[in-house]
């Protein structure tokens, strides 16, 4: 067939036939490019077997790769935009891109209800039940179906060079590639020693935890030795945290059958990878406690404790309950500061607004929203400067900060193009690599000078795909804001623990910050002045509380030095009608 004709990106309807067609010849590059060192012959020759497809019979390949289904009956398919559908499975047929499929459970797995009835009264049986009754009626049965059947030859091949492209292991065919609007590229760097994992027999082995996962077999053993494997690859590839969970799960169900003792040795197992958390602690210990070994509890209960202060707080009650069955004492934590609270009254919407959240809105405003861009819209109305986006401003300006880092050629680092963080990010080591890189940026935020560094790697990030950082939700001149409003002491405490890299480090911080500006008066807020200072706000509705992981935040923030508050807002008169001066009114108690 004739070799394809390279498609200029520029549209965005996914529905036009073009697009799938570019879609996938974008794929098969970077899966190409990624699997550098990994991709075996076979698999490079049907990457350009593929690329060589005309278009209408790429786009047929790319229509049936995007289903759920792998097999398909020749009479019922059809594909948009695909002309003359029977004619190109014929022909991809005698080229060998498609292969003709005569197994009877794969058919009937896959045939409708009408499809299986039909066999089922060809071969003289009961054609009554559901679609998955007569499917296990056909199951067995060769030739039950007289229809021919394909599917796409070298599958496993295809999806394993999407797994490299995307960095998904159930990669999502139906999202457009967004290069092909201009609007996200790759950073450019230097391309370092080593690949996605050390070898191909690592990869192999990778794949077979994905398909115990994605079939449902995976044992504990199994689980556990994949959490003992340093050799993951980086982004969702990474299925740790997929097996800790499993892990977990089996530890619950097992310890709900009865067998406390080997559910707590899975839990001991997962605390000694790494994989610890308190509620694996206390279960651990409730276990031993309920099974007689009450001393082996406490010292499980306080070998936690002293890890960490947040798991000191969160095991408290049960400490404090074993020690005193073994007559120990229980050291409790430091008290949290805790952030002084204000009341905001808002107007509850009546009309129901887009999603299950409900509607708020400031009495002077016209327009309901959700309550944190509600309670923002009323202190911007007052005249100060609000940074919405929790944690998600915070990681763009500290990942922007450590930009040269995140991109510096470490060996090992960045073994492939079209990376958007570094393959040990996250790992032991990581920062000691990248001291020359590090340090200068620390020594700014001591000076009080780094907003300049930050407004450079703004420019060069633009657009560009760096894990964690988001030019498009927030601007240049709100990131390099955000930053000039932290104190030294605070930004060089936040930029230590910003490239510790701990995982779920952004959890729990407070959902605006108001920059520093002139004193003003915000309608609505009770006591309502705010100072000329930045100000963190927590904001709680209505039968919301603070969770741990805000609490940990606030008392961190306020450890900073900074003015953390929560602002508890509750429903008040709708006032639009009201007199202006009659909405800036403070609501008084009661």
């Amino acid at each position: 067939m004739a070799a394809a004709s390279e498609i200029a990106p520029g549209g965005t309807d996914p529905d036009d036939p073009v697009w799938p067609v570019h879609d996938l010849r974008q794929r098969l590059r970077e899966g190409c490019a990624r699997g550098a060192g990994l991709i075996a012959p076979e698999e490079s020759a049907w990457a350009a077997r593929w690329q060589a497809l005309d278009d209408a019979d790429l786009l047929l390949v790319a229509r049936l790769t995007g289903r759920r289904a792998t097999v398909f009956r020749v009479p019922d398919l059809t594909a948009a935009g695909v002309p003359s559908v029977p004619t190109r499975v014929a022909a991809l047929l005698a080229e060998g891109v498609l292969v003709a499929v005569d197994d009877p459970a794969a058919q009937a797995h896959a045939a409708t209800r009408a499809v299986l009835a039909a066999g089922c009264r060809r071969a003289g049986l009961s054609a009554s039940g559901r679609r998955d009754a007569l499917a296990a009626r056909m199951a067995d049965r060769p030739g039950w179906d007289d229809a021919p059947w394909v599917a796409v030859a070298a599958a496993d091949i295809l999806c394993r060079l999407e797994r490299w492209a995307t960095f998904e292991p159930f990669p999502d065919r139906s999202v457009p590639v967004l290069e092909r609007m201009g609007r996200r590229r790759w950073m450019p760097y230097p391309i370092t020693p080593g690949g996605l994992v050390a070898s191909r027999a690592d990869w192999d082995r990778w794949e077979r935890w994905v398909t115990w996962e994605a079939e449902g077999t995976l044992t504990v053993e199994q689980a556990l030795e994949g959490l003992a494997w340093t050799g993951w690859p980086p982004g969702r590839l990474d299925r740790r945290r997929a097996l800790a969970r499993a892990v977990r799960e089996a530890a619950l169900q097992a310890a709900r059958d009865g067998d406390r003792g080997q559910a707590g040795r899975w839990l001991a197992a997962l605390e000694g990878m790494g994989w610890a958390s308190a509620e694996t602690i206390r279960l651990r210990a409730r276990w031993l406690e309920l099974d007689g070994d009450r001393r082996e509890a406490w010292a499980v209960l306080r070998d936690g404790a002293a890890r960490d202060p947040a798991w000191r707080r969160a095991l408290a009650p049960a400490g404090r309950r074993v020690a005193r069955a073994v007559g120990g004492a229980w050291v409790p934590a430091r008290p949290l500061r805790a952030a002084p609270v204000r009341r905001m009254r808002l107007v509850q919407a009546v009309d129901a607004i887009e999603g299950p959240r409900p509607g708020w809105r400031a009495p002077s405003h016209a327009h309901a929203t959700v309550i944190e861009p509600a309670v923002a819209s009323a202190i911007q109305a007052a005249g100060r400067t609000v940074v919405q986006g929790e944690g998600a401003v915070w990681r763009t300006v500290f990942r922007l900060l450590m930009l040269d880092a995140w991109f510096a050629p470490v060996d090992g680092a960045l073994p492939v193009p079209h990376l958007d963080r570094p393959l040990d990010w996250g790992r032991p080591g990581w920062a000691s690599r990248r001291r020359r890189w590090l340090d200068p940026v620390r020594e700014a935020l001591e000076a009080g000078a780094a907003a300049p560094l930050l407004a450079s790697a703004w420019d060069r990030a633009e657009g560009v795909r760096v894990a964690g950082v988001d030019t498009q939700r927030f601007g240049r001149e709100t990131v390099v804001a955000a930053l000039a409003a932290l104190p030294a002491t605070a930004a060089v405490a936040w930029w230590d623990r910003a490239v510790s890299g701990e995982a779920r480090q952004w959890r729990g911080l407070p959902d605006l910050m108001v920059l520093p500006g002139f004193p003003v008066a915000v309608p609505g807020l009770l006591p309502s002045a705010l100072p000329a200072e930045g100000v963190w706000v927590e904001v709680k509705g209505p039968g919301d509380a603070l969770r741990p992981a805000q609490a940990a935040w606030h008392d961190r923030l306020l450890g900073w030095g900074l003015q953390v508050e929560t602002w508890a807002v509750r429903p008040a008169p709708d006032r639009a009608e009201a007199p202006a001066h009659a909405a800036s009114e403070p609501i008084r108690p009661g």
